[in-house]
């Protein structure tokens, strides 16, 4: 019987334990996203063609969300190359390494899927490769 009544209050303290934990998880939740809201900000990445950062920033009114940008020419980040066009791509997110990954996932999805621009003769890039011409001409 004392061993019954042994284990009835064990599970019973068990019980009003998980209660507890039950109670407070939420809350404890809604304190950790308080905190990060109130901290607030983004990290911004800014990198190049090869993948070097260019600059690194924290941004007190950002979100970590935000869209990652690419940079043309007329940008101040983007230093022009020898053919007078540059690039720079930037990323956001809550920490710097975040960013950072933003940043370079969207520089090698452009630099792949775009690597087919080219000059045409108005020293122009043009998205759509080669004019046709007929054969024979």
């Amino acid at each position: 019987m004392r061993e019954l009544t042994l284990d009835v209050m064990v599970a019973i303290g068990l019980l009003c334990g998980l209660v507890l934990v039950l109670d407070a998880l939420p809350r404890a939740v809604a304190a950790v996203r308080r905190r990060r809201r109130a901290r607030g900000g983004a990290f911004g990445v800014v990198v190049d063609r090869r993948g070097t950062i260019l600059g690194t920033y924290l941004d007190p009114f950002g979100h970590p969300w935000r869209t990652p940008r690419v940079h043309d020419a007329a940008s101040p980040w983007v230093t022009p190359g020898a053919d007078g066009q540059g690039w720079a791509w930037e990323g956001f997110g809550a920490t710097e390494e975040e960013a950072y990954l933003a940043a370079n996932r969207l520089r090698r999805r452009h630099l792949q899927l775009f690597s087919w621009l080219h000059d045409d003769e108005d020293g122009e890039f043009s998205p759509f490769g080669e004019p046709y011409l007929p054969p024979g001409t």
